[in-house]
């Protein structure tokens, strides 16, 4: 073999070699591409009751109350009866000296036109007293009354009758229940509301006049509805939806929700009962990626 040949011959087999070698790290030496996969939490849908409630704070006062007056003008001399005392109807709670000259010097009798409890005086002794101006206020308290304010948007909602519950600091650990009895037929001009009573019984007096009270009214009851956490609910563009998981893939579901109440919103459309909703980490999806199910 001549020496140019021989010459050709080595320098070909080395770019084969060096061919073979790249062609080698391509195919053999390239690492796999891995797909990333998200980890989250679902949740299966479920059937529960949601109530539709108004949330509202009110104050506590007698059912029936009155403000009482002298007939005559003087001073206030005594007082009978105290804040808290109770009182029935007719019994003598304040006198007054008519301190008039030319009569008979005798004290004036005050009494209580209801049966109830003395829930203020507006007077001190010795201050004067006028026709004009009240004594104190009386209230009947075996039964009380919660008033309340609503909007104008909240009006249509309400109806004689429609159930209440509500709580009071006193006893934050008390629920107590009572019925919408009176709905006031003007509307303010300065708050744009309308005031509302709720009737309460009170036979075992926890409750006073004068107390803060947390108020939920009770507009309806939704039995046996398809429900699910409301933080796994989205929204964009004023459209609710939600992510499921099939086969570990990702999809977005669009949906129609209705009433919530304690973290749980109603499902009207779009999710099945079978589904697996993701309730944690959803806000790092997208349709069609990968997931995985952790606990």
């Amino acid at each position: 073999m001549g020496k140019r040949k021989k010459i050709i011959l080595i320098v070909s087999a080395v770019l084969l070699v060096a061919i073979l070698a790249r062609a080698a790290r391509f195919f053999v030496g390239k690492p796999e591409k891995t797909e990333n996969v998200i980890p989250v939490k679902t949740v299966k849908p479920a059937y529960k009751n949601l109530e539709e409630l108004l949330e509202l704070t009110g104050d506590v006062r007698g059912f029936s109350e009155a403000k009482v007056y002298s007939k005559v003008s003087g001073k206030l001399q005594e007082k009978k009866k105290d804040v808290g005392d109770p009182v029935s109807k007719n019994d003598m709670v304040a006198f007054v000296d008519r301190d008039e000259p030319a009569f008979e010097y005798k004290l004036a009798a005050v009494a209580s036109p209801i049966g109830g409890v003395i829930t203020q005086y507006y007077l001190d002794i010795g201050e004067t007293v006028t026709p004009q101006n009240p004594i104190f206020e009386v209230a009947s308290i075996d039964k009380i009354k919660i008033t309340t304010n609503i909007t104008e948007e909240d009006i249509p909602k309400i109806k004689k009758g429609l159930p209440a519950r509500f709580s009071v600091d006193a006893y934050p650990e008390k629920t107590f229940y009572g019925e919408v009895s009176k709905i006031n037929q003007s509307v303010s001009l300065q708050t744009r509301t309308a005031q509302i009573e709720i009737a309460v019984s009170n036979e075992d007096m926890f409750l006073k006049p004068g107390m803060f009270a947390k108020i939920e009214l009770i507009l309806s009851v939704h039995k046996d509805v398809l429900s699910i956490p409301t933080d796994s609910v989205g929204e964009t563009d004023s459209q609710k939806y939600v992510y499921v998981i099939e086969d570990a893939v990702v999809h977005k579901k669009m949906i129609k929700t209705g009433i919530s109440q304690n973290s749980f919103i109603e499902i009207l459309d779009g999710v099945l009962v079978t589904d697996d909703v993701v309730s944690v980490g959803w806000q790092n999806l997208s349709e069609g990626v990968k997931a995985e199910v952790v606990q």
